[in-house]
């Protein structure tokens, strides 16, 4: 199966390869393979995710796609193509030589401009690994020191490191697991009609334009350009926008509050990889259109933490209604706690609060995984 697979020196020097190709598995399915996964610490992998839905405010998991008792998810295999005709022949190779009977399958595809299905450019300020990022294109908005690569990859230093000597803690992993990250996979609807339907509505009632106010909700307008806006020490209660949330070095920086310090925040940064699936929708801010179609994103992102990175930001920030600042509400768009929940945000000069009455994307299935190296890989199968 490992000449299926594909490796990041493939991907990094542009190599002929045909279908990228990753696949990671469960707690469950390693435990299978080697005694050694008992050593694993990350609760959170080792329970799952169904299991930790209440402590990230996920409604609802028995009736998700995936991840349940009842559709469990031990493997997943991720393929990648310019040419989705070229998607089916890997997967089946794999099918047939693991003898696996697939339980869910998700086709995605980037939309144009690589937008999300609300109409924002995606995948804009990830963090940069320390060492590597002359390898791959460099992120404008990227952090201005690069994170350490132990935050993302097993066995390397970490972003602790740089206070206390390399190696006095006592490795958290398999040794086989050198060289692999945790992966977390979320399916999350997005809920395109009522959002827009909700932003007309309040662009109206405050006279604003409805662009705007959707900006100010995300923090960047559709073109993934920041929204600016003055600081304003004299008040706690500033709004806090998704990518505030899920950046709070930026606002650090520019209110001067206290919030962790740059460390802690870099030590919980997440490699976002997802894929939106669905239809474009045909809905505007200008007009708006509500269906029941299914869309979202899969999203995935890889960490050497699940608990201290993807969890630690899902619960701590995106969920938090008094992170970075008091009482600004949870992340308007991906927070999972509450609906209903208030939402502070700037309109003009002064803070105003807004009741957004219900969730825009919905968790519909999801689990936290482990991504070998190719070399464990190797040493499993060959």
């Amino acid at each position: 199966m490992t000449n299926r697979l594909t490796s990041g020196s493939m991907l990094i020097d542009r190599k002929t390869f045909g279908p990228a190709v990753n696949v990671a598995v469960s707690f469950r399915l390693l435990s299978l393979f080697s005694d050694d996964s008992e050593k694993f610490d990350d609760d959170a992998f080792r329970s799952g995710m169904y299991q930790r839905a209440h402590l990230l405010g996920d409604e609802d998991p028995e009736n998700w796609a995936f991840g349940t008792p009842t559709v469990p998810s031990d493997l997943v295999v991720i393929i990648g193509d310019d040419d989705p005709a070229n998607l089916a022949l890997p997967l089946k190779d794999i099918e047939d030589i693991c003898g696996l009977v697939p339980v869910f399958s998700q086709d995605c595809a980037q939309l144009p401009d690589d937008k999300e299905h609300f109409g924002f450019k995606d995948n804009i300020s990830q963090p940069q690994l320390s060492g590597l990022s002359h390898l791959l294109n460099k992120d404008p908005e990227s952090e201005i020191d690069e994170i350490q690569v132990g935050e993302f990859v097993f066995g390397y230093p970490k972003e602790a490191d740089k206070s206390h000597s390399i190696g006095t803690e006592k490795p958290a992993f398999p040794a086989w697991a050198m060289n692999g990250s945790y992966c977390a996979i979320r399916r999350l609807r997005q809920r395109v009609g009522r959002f827009h339907s909700f932003v007309s509505r309040e662009a109206v009632r405050r006279n604003i334009d409805p662009l705007q106010l959707a900006s100010q909700i995300v923090g960047r307008y559709p073109n993934g350009t920041k929204v600016s806006r003055p600081a304003n020490l004299e008040n706690p209660r500033t709004p806090t926008t998704h990518i505030e949330k899920m950046n709070p070095k930026d606002v650090r920086s520019r209110q001067g509050l206290d919030i962790p310090n740059d460390l802690d925040n870099r030590k919980h940064r997440i490699l976002r990889r997802g894929v939106p699936f669905g239809p474009k929708s045909s809905s505007t801010f200008d007009t708006p259109v509500e269906d029941d179609v299914d869309r979202g994103l899969m999203f995935v992102c890889y960490q050497s933490s699940i608990m201290n990175q993807f969890e630690f930001v899902q619960k701590r920030w995106a969920n938090e209604v008094n992170f970075p600042r008091g009482n600004g509400g949870m992340d308007a768009i991906i927070g999972q706690a509450h609906s209903g929940e208030l939402r502070m945000l700037r309109l003009g000069n002064e803070p105003q609060m807004i009741m957004t009455g219900e969730k825009w994307v919905l968790m519909t299935g999801g689990d936290y995984f482990f991504s070998p190296s190719m070399d464990t890989w190797k040493m499993f199968l060959e």
